[in-house]
């Protein structure tokens, strides 16, 4: 485990990382997370608004019980003992869940459609 503090650029680092752990008490949609699902890295977050909307237990990561250092502590232990192919798995079904539902262009067009309905009104 190795804490580098402020990075400007995470693409390098996330593409030496295992996983992308992400401890908070409140998101509103983690970047960081989108940023992680789409390089195919899993994914360990706290169970909170925002977190929870992209990371599904056990499918593409693992939500931690809020504030609990043991909850958090065991799911990183659980994250390296799995294997290669079981966390690469993992990551790819995040990759595979932040195209299908978190993709620029679906946003883009969800935007495009709530304007038209609100201007039309």
């Amino acid at each position: 485990l190795t804490f580098h503090g402020y990075i400007s650029e995470v693409k390098n680092m996330m593409a030496n990382a295992h996983c992308v752990v992400l401890p908070s008490y409140r998101e509103g949609l983690p970047r960081v997370i989108l940023e992680a699902m789409s390089m195919s890295l899993p994914v360990i977050t706290n169970d909170v608004p925002g977190c929870r909307s992209l990371v599904t237990h056990g499918e593409n990561g693992w939500l931690c019980q809020v504030k609990s250092v043991d909850d958090l502590y065991q799911k990183m232990y659980s994250m390296v003992a799995l294997s290669e192919e079981q966390r690469n798995e993992m990551g790819e079904k995040g990759r595979q869940r932040c195209v299908q539902r978190h993709d620029v262009q679906i946003i883009n067009d969800l935007y495009r459609q709530y304007i038209e309905k609100y201007i039309q009104k």
